[in-house]
């Protein structure tokens, strides 16, 4: 009905088909459609059909023995058309757009739990909408992003952006929402605030609290999975001196391994943070919740210095950066960061290690015979 990217008006295509429909079966009526034109059947109707008609049809046929289905055994996709044309380029295009649907999705399900959890009156004055469900605007925009152009990333770029813009907009209402009820279990008065530039290195509130020794930054950790989870946090902070990561919650005052390492890219943005805390959660629990306090314990730089059992160093005469740990010691090109030697801890003998970036170059065609590569052929 319009054919890919051409629909535009509804009430026009509508009353075409309508049209269509009316004459097909004045026709009929009338003998100007014989049987030479109806070939196997006795006759025709018209009309907008349902998934389930549909369905109901094919079965009613299928049970009045009038066909032998195919079994097809083997895939779908991807397949080919043509000479050069693997219809696989969806599989990789426009993967930001790919990611945004996987972290929006998991924080859809953790919001669910989280704000699960509030009273009726809370979450009447957190909703943003007349139907009370705070939710809503997220769980649209996932739903809308499994469009087989959207997700598979075939959608024109002015759509994709329009994608993008509506579900960071929604994941902004819901990460307000699930901090409000957060920040109520964990003892109230304290305003949080969910991170969403932690990609590029960029969490305000922990940048401005580490600009200062005087001022602890409390992290709240959320495991939404139904089984143990063991992971590293990453907080971008402003200073390089001595930072202790504690337990706020539960077992209080146990030390969590941390360690301060350098922005890999501190001038990507004019708001990227020069360091990186990053914090061993611990194991946690199904469905539950950590609060971890980040307290400047000294003004002494630390920035890949040891941190318990984790360490790294700096080899300033041949640009190396060396990561140890009990199992295993990895030699880094320190302006590239890609692997040069590997090793195990206390061996002398490290092996030789590169790492090399390669991609495909698009496919261009052969004249006006073959596709060119693009989001659906690669």
């Amino acid at each position: 009905w319009g054919s890919d990217f051409q629909y535009k008006d509804a009430q026009l295509t509508f009353s075409r088909s309508e049209t269509f429909f009316r004459r097909v079966r004045e026709d009929l009526a009338s003998g100007d459609i014989g049987a030479q034109l109806l070939g196997r059947f006795s006759r025709v109707n018209m009309f907008y059909s349902t998934p389930d008609m549909y369905t109901l049809a094919k079965y009613r046929e299928n049970d009045s023995n009038a066909v032998e289905w195919e079994v097809k055994r083997d895939d779908f996709l991807p397949y080919s058309d043509c000479k050069h044309c693997f219809w696989s380029g969806f599989y990789t295009s426009r993967p930001s757009l790919k990611r945004l649907e996987r972290a929006s999705s998991s924080f859809l399900h953790a919001a669910r739990q989280i704000i699960a959890t509030a009273d009726a009156q809370s979450f009447a004055s957190m909703a943003p909408r007349s139907d009370n469900n705070v939710l809503a605007n997220l769980e649209e925009e996932n739903a809308i992003l499994q469009h087989h152009d959207a997700l598979t990333g075939t959608a024109k770029q002015h759509v994709t952006d329009d994608y993008v813009k509506r579900t960071d907009d929604a994941m902004y209402e819901a990460g307000k929402a699930a901090a409000g009820v957060l920040s109520e279990l964990v003892g109230g008065g304290v305003d949080l605030e969910f991170c969403r530039r932690l990609n590029e290195t960029v969490c305000h509130v922990a940048q401005t609290a580490s600009n200062s020794t005087g001022t602890d930054i409390y992290v709240v950790i959320y495991n939404a999975l139904p089984w143990e989870r063991d992971d590293v946090i990453s907080i971008p902070m402003s200073s390089d001196v001595t930072y202790e990561a504690r337990v706020a919650t539960g077992v209080d005052g146990v030390v969590l391994p941390s360690v301060l390492l350098p922005s890999h890219r501190p001038h990507a943005y004019s708001d990227t943070a020069g360091y990186v805390l990053y914090v061993d959660t611990g194991t946690m629990p199904p469905v539950s919740a950590k609060v971890v306090r980040v307290t400047a314990v000294s003004k002494d730089t630390s920035a890949l210095s040891p941190s318990l059992d984790v360490y790294a160093s700096c080899d300033g005469s041949g640009g190396e950066m060396e990561v140890v740990n009990e199992r295993i010691r990895v030699v880094l090109d320190s302006s590239t960061a890609l692997i040069k030697k590997i090793g195990r801890p206390g061996n002398k003998a490290l092996q030789n290690f590169s790492q090399e970036w390669g991609y495909y170059k698009s496919y261009q065609g052969e004249g006006h015979k073959h596709q060119s590569s693009s989001a659906y052929i690669f």
